[in-house]
Formats: structure tokens, sequence, C-alpha cells
């Protein structure tokens, strides 16, 4: 068994047993992804062996996530890991030990978080709670504002546009439009590749959960999910006109173009697969009933993350 690194309040671990405990749960991830995986190939004519095989290893991933999601919020609050990019060691010699530290623990965060993306595309609510979790334990300092005199101004924090990010890109899945592979971004995942149409689209049952849990209750959630499903789309748009374009597939040059060239095959493929996750994307739209018009709407802090 693991070694248990949560011995109370005022416990602590040595950087030896936390690095052991991360290390262990990872391997375990990872060897639960790559078993699940090589049983489902064999069995792939077998709806329900895979039903309850997915049930039992998700029940287990759950487990093994949420511990990285404590010991890492136990990071966070001592300073131990930033998200940020941001540093405060001092002192040559410490400043470089600290600092691999640091980075170790930050390339580890990665790993736990991809493995989060991964659960929250194959639609697990225990991946989505776990994330909303992370987003909402591990704040990082307001940017883009100047401070005043007050020392409570330094300290406010807000959630991690990045984090949320990425969540968002899970749940709109809107990552590998432009491949021939859904899987191709997802390398834990396992998909039918015969019927790629609908693993694109989102999980009713996971939407719903992120809309009672995380996007009604907060204000300045709503505010982030919006600007962050404005940043896909934007980014979506302009990579799809840029693909019709290196394509000749364009409003402009389609007329010019050959029907039988196979351009428009392919530019077709991608725009269903961006018309999937825009639909996606217009479903979470939906869920933002709530947007502040003035200063006083944005009072009350109890309907914060």
């Amino acid at each position: 068994m693991s070694p248990q690194i949560f011995t109370g309040s005022d416990g602590c671990s040595s950087t030896a047993e936390t690095a052991k405990e991360i290390k262990t749960l990872l391997q375990e991830l990872r060897k639960s992804s790559n078993q699940r995986q090589r049983l489902l190939k064999r069995n792939k004519s077998s709806a329900s062996f895979a039903a309850t095989l997915s049930k039992e290893t998700e029940r287990e991933d759950a487990l093994r996530l949420d511990k990285l999601r404590r010991i890492f919020t136990r990071l966070v609050g001592s300073g131990e890991l930033s998200l940020s990019g941001e540093s405060s060691n001092s002192g040559e010699v410490a400043s470089n030990a600290s600092s691999k530290w640091k980075s170790w623990l930050l390339q580890q965060h990665d790993v736990f978080i991809s493995h989060l993306v991964d659960g929250v595309v194959l639609g697990r609510t225990t991946a989505l709670r776990c994330f909303c979790g992370v987003i909402a334990s591990t704040p990082v300092p307001v940017t883009g504002i100047a401070y005043g005199d007050d020392r409570r101004d330094k300290k406010k924090v807000m959630l991690s546009e990045r984090l949320l990010g990425r969540l968002l890109e899970a749940l709109v899945k809107s990552r590998g439009c432009f491949e021939n592979s859904f899987s191709q971004d997802y390398s834990n995942v396992e998909v039918d590749e015969t019927n790629v149409e609908n693993e694109r689209i989102a999980d009713e049952a996971l939407l719903t959960l992120f809309e009672s849990e995380f996007i009604r209750p907060y204000r300045d959630a709503q505010y982030f999910v919006l600007k962050g499903l404005i940043q896909i789309a934007s980014a979506l748009y302009g990579k799809l006109e840029q693909t019709r374009k290196s394509l000749g597939t364009s409003p402009n040059t389609a007329n010019e173009q050959s029907p039988d060239t196979g351009n428009n095959a392919q530019v077709s493929k991608i725009e269903m697969n961006v018309g999937l996750v825009a639909e996606n994307v217009c479903r979470i739209l939906l869920m933002i009933d709530y947007v502040a018009k003035k200063k006083d709407d944005l009072q009350d802090e109890t309907k914060f993350l």
C-alpha cells in the first residue's frame, strides 16, 4: 500500500514520501488505462463486459485521482507547487534545489490533469467533479490589475484560466477536429473510430452536472466559462478558415477546384467535426443566464468560486 501522506492538521510528509505517493498513483492510473485498452480491444463485441469493466476501473481511478487532487492542493497551499509560474525562492542553493522540486511537481501535475481530461472525454462524472475541485482549490493570483496600498489586494486570487481551458476543451471535445483520428489528441481514450460523429457529441449527463455544480452557483465561473468558450470558438474558426484556404476550398477559390480533387471531402469532414463542437459550445452557453451589467452586481462574494 502507498504511504499515507496526511497525518493530521499539523502533520506533513517528507519530500521523498510525497514524490513516491505521486509516482505510485500516476503509475497505477497509467497501468489502468493500458489494461482497459487491451481488454476492450479483445472484447469489442461484448458491450456488457465493456460496461462492467468501465464501472470497475472508474471507481478505482476516481479514488486515485481524488488522492492526487488532495496531494497537489496541499502542495499549492504550502507554496511547494505554483500553478501561476511565479517563484519565491531565495538564495542560490535553496533556489536550485527548490526549483527542481517545483519543476518536477509541475510536470506531474500536468500528467494528473491529462488523466482528468481523458476521464471527462470518456464522459466520467467522477473525473469532472474532481477537475472542478482542482480548479476551485488551486486559484492563481489575479492578473491584469493595478494593486492598491491595501495588502489584502495583493492576496486576491481567481480561478485558473489555463486549467478551466483544459476542462472546457475536454467538455466540448474541440481537440482533434482537424486530424483524421478523434483519439489522436486523447491517447488514453478508447473510441469507436467507425462512429466518430457520436464520440464528438458531449454527454448530456456530464453537461448537466457541470451546469448544476459549477456554472449556476458561481458568477465568476460563468464569466470565465464564457470567456474560455469564446477563445475556443475563435481558435477553431480561425484554423478552419486557414485550412479552407490551404486546401483551396474557401468561398473565393472553391469554384476553381475540381470536384474530384478530394480536398472538398476532407474539408467537409473537418467542417462536420467543427460543427459538432460548435453544438457542444452552444449547449454550455445556454446554461449561462447571468451576465453582470454593473459593479454592484458583483458585490455578493458568496456567489464566487
